[in-house]
C-alpha cells in the first residue's frame, strides 16, 4: 500500500474506453484530491471493472449506446468519494 493519486488513475482508466461506440464518457474530477493510501495495482483493477461494468450495462439495456459519468469529489475532511452513473438515450 502507498499513496496513489486516485484522479490520475481514474483518468487512465476511462482514457481505456474513450473509443467505444456509442459512448460518451464524462469525468467529473475535483481539483486537489488528496493521494489515497491503496494498492495501486488493485486499485485500478477496480475501476476497470466499474467501467467495464458500466459499458456492457449500456450497451447491453439499450444497444443504443449511453453516457458513463465518473465523478471524484472530496466530502469535508473525508477521503475523496468515488461515484458512477449511467444515462441511456430515450427511446
Amino acid at each position: 500500500r502507498e499513496p496513489v493519486d486516485i484522479a490520475a488513475v481514474a483518468r487512465s482508466v476511462l482514457d481505456l474506453y474513450a473509443n467505444t461506440p456509442r459512448l460518451s464518457i464524462r469525468a467529473e474530477i475535483a481539483d486537489g484530491l488528496p493521494p489515497v493510501v491503496a494498492d495501486p495495482d488493485e486499485m485500478r483493477r477496480v475501476l476497470v471493472n466499474l467501467a467495464k461494468n458500466a459499458v456492457e450495462a449500456i450497451d447491453g439495456v439499450s444497444g443504443r449506446g449511453g453516457t458513463m459519468t465518473l465523478r471524484l469529489r472530496r466530502d469535508g475532511d473525508a477521503e475523496p468519494l468515488l461515484d458512477g452513473a449511467i444515462r441511456l438515450p430515450p427511446k
